[in-house]
């Protein structure tokens, strides 16, 4: 038996070569813009997503300072009628005393809400606030 001869692979010319370092340049170049293209979107992204949460964050802030106004107020007086009610009408005390209302007005103390600070102003863009 013979032995086949192996046939090696012819090297590649100088213009094959080129047209590979081309080709791959070509795909490079394509990837970068496919890069910076995606960079961008995601970018308007969020700068799209930090202007609904600035909005979002005010109508909170709106919201707690409505209620810290007018609901606060109301619900404390109504505690503290509550616990007058319960010394006056046995019947009712132990439902006072079961959820702390005994003690008189004013005893029981409610957490009371902090006031909120107002939203900070937005810093131009691409500027960081740093405290040192």
């Amino acid at each position: 038996m013979e032995n086949p001869e192996i046939k090696s692979s012819s090297t590649p010319t100088a213009n094959q070569l080129q047209e590979q370092v081309d080709s791959l340049r070509h795909i490079v170049i394509s990837l970068l813009v496919l890069a910076i293209v995606v960079s961008g979107t995601f970018t308007l992204f969020l700068l799209r997503q930090s202007k609904y949460a600035r909005v979002e964050a005010n109508n909170l802030r709106t919201s707690i300072n409505e209620y810290n106004n007018t609901n606060y107020p109301v619900i404390r007086d109504f505690r503290d009628r509550l616990a007058e009610y319960s010394k006056t009408h046995r019947d009712f005390a132990p439902v006072a005393q079961k959820y702390g209302l005994d003690q008189g007005p004013g005893s029981v103390t409610l957490q009371t809400p902090a006031t909120v600070a107002p939203a900070p102003s937005a810093a131009p863009a691409g500027v960081s606030k740093q405290k040192k």
